[in-house]
């Protein structure tokens, strides 16, 4: 057979069995796949029951002074020492800052002395007093003789006169003594008092420590004009230290005088005592303010401090893990246990309290729920329990 005739053959036989394995491929019957059901997923539950609760609602603010004091000048004048400065711890009546005290020094004086020279007036009119009795006894004794020896006696009646004239005019002495003597109580008093005043006047040149503290800040200099009603330190008590909290008014109305509340300090729980509530909330946040004391010694100036603020008791009301709880745009769902399937309801919450949610609707007393991981769990779930 000629070669071309021979390759032609070839290509012909190739062709076929090509032709044959396509044939084959196209005419095989196509396998069946078995579809093989998902295992349950494995869920642990929790029987949904009653609880009581005693909720708390924290609130933080930072540690101040318990009470502080702005002292201000109550009179005029140079200042002329300042013995203090910010952050130095002072004790009760300790000299903070002076004033030229001089004019008050020299009216005090005055008033000392005036005091003193009252005293001896009234020492003097005593003892005149005393002398004009006695002078008065004896011009009457010598008016009664005169009158006893009558007109039988060479006593002419001008005598006599000048006598009872005499008498009348020691007995109106004694009553001006007598009357300057009885007033001398209220002639000290009213020089006692122009005293004190002028004492109080140099008290007013004077800056002192109302308490023991430490002092936060002073405001004048050595030289400085000092002016009435011009705050020239600000002290601070911090021996107890508060903290000062805007608390929903729901939770202030709770509230009273004098109750202990829980409060948090680097971790460690402490004890403190409400000792003021704004009984009219601020108009803008509707908030008021809670003021809560520590303990002496407790805490330090400018430390972050949160407080368990007591809710009203809640009791017998149905309550599941936060854990429990599915959320979405559409609200919150629980997944409820039915033989062995999942069937998803729609729940209404109320209070969180610590790691429990309360509910309003949509679980009763005795459902069996998934207790936790319920993000990847659906509707009509075939499921396992694990406990």
């Amino acid at each position: 057979m000629p070669a071309p005739h021979r390759r032609l053959a070839a290509l012909l036989t190739l062709l076929g069995v090509a032709g044959l394995i396509v044939l084959v491929i196209l005419t095989r019957p196509e396998k069946r796949l078995e579809m093989t059901p998902p295992p349950p997923a494995r869920v642990e539950t929790l029987v949904v029951t009653r609880h009581d609760f005693r909720p708390t609602e924290r609130v933080g603010g930072r540690l101040l002074p318990w009470r502080t004091a702005r002292l201000a000048f109550e009179t005029g004048g140079r200042v002329m020492e300042r013995r203090v400065e910010p952050g130095q711890h002072m004790s009760k009546g300790d000299l903070l800052v002076r004033i030229d005290a001089r004019e008050a020094e020299a009216a005090l004086a005055e008033a000392e002395a005036q005091l003193a020279l009252e005293r001896a007036r009234i020492e003097r009119d005593r003892k005149r007093l005393a002398l004009a009795r006695e002078e008065a006894k004896l011009q009457t004794r010598e008016v009664e003789r005169l009158a006893s020896l009558g007109d039988e006696a060479l006593v002419s009646a001008t005598r006599r006169e000048s006598a009872r004239s005499r008498l009348l005019q020691l007995r109106a002495e004694v009553a001006s003594l007598e009357a300057e003597v009885a007033s001398a109580q209220a002639r000290i008093a009213r020089r006692r008092a122009a005293v004190d005043r002028a004492r109080l006047a140099l008290e007013r040149t004077f800056l002192r420590m109302p308490f023991d503290g430490v002092v936060d800040a002073v405001h004048v200099e050595v030289g400085d004009r000092a002016r009435v009603g011009e705050v020239g330190v600000v002290v601070a008590d911090d021996s107890r230290l508060e903290v000062r909290l805007p608390v929903r008014s729901a939770v202030a109305a709770g509230l009273s005088r004098g109750q202990p509340v829980r409060l948090w300090l680097e971790g460690q729980a402490r004890q403190g005592e409400v000792v003021a509530v704004q009984a009219v909330p601020d108009p803008r946040s509707w908030t008021r303010e809670v003021v809560v004391r520590l303990s002496p010694g407790v805490g330090v100036l400018g430390e972050w401090v949160e407080v368990d603020l007591p809710l009203p008791v809640l009791q017998a009301v149905l309550a599941v893990p936060v854990t429990a709880l599915l959320r979405d745009e559409a609200g919150a769902w629980v997944f409820r246990v039915e033989g062995d399937r999942l069937v998803r309801a729609r729940v209404e919450t109320a209070e969180r309290v610590g790691d429990w949610q309360v509910l309003r609707a949509g679980v009763a007393a005795g459902d069996v729920v998934v207790a936790r991981d319920v993000a990847a769990l659906a509707d009509g779930q075939r499921v396992e329990v694990t406990r």
